[in-house]
């Protein structure tokens, strides 16, 4: 007489939401304005972007997208960008061509000089 035993294996998955991420808003600043304290939320994630050093970003790198990071306790990691804004008071006289973009609901406006 042969026995058969059947095995059933039952594997349980947990789906984690990504965290909720905010990069925050920052009103224009002046090209020559002191280093802006970057905050984002939740507390604990980190900035990058051009001008971007520890968190903290130097307005004398003009209008550019920065992106805050974080990682959750389940390794779950999600980002979301601001954008930093040169004032236009800041302009030197010149002849400027400015060009207009859309992100994220706001708009950029690039200034090159011609």
């Amino acid at each position: 007489m042969k026995l058969c035993t059947s095995y059933q294996v039952l594997c349980w998955h947990t789906v984690n939401n990504l965290p909720g991420v905010e990069a925050g808003a920052y009103a224009a600043l002046c090209i020559d304005a002191n280093d802006l304290a970057l905050n984002g939320t939740p507390q604990g994630g980190t900035f990058t972007g051009i001008g971007v050093t520890n968190n903290t970003f130097d307005p004398s790198q003009g209008t550019q997208t920065l992106t805050y990071h974080y990682t959750d306790g389940n390794g779950c990691t999600n980002s979301e960008q601001s954008l930093y804004q040169l004032k236009f008071s800041d302009l030197r006289a010149g002849v400027y061509l400015v060009e207009v973009q859309s992100v994220r609901k706001a708009v950029v406006l690039r200034v090159v000089v011609m």
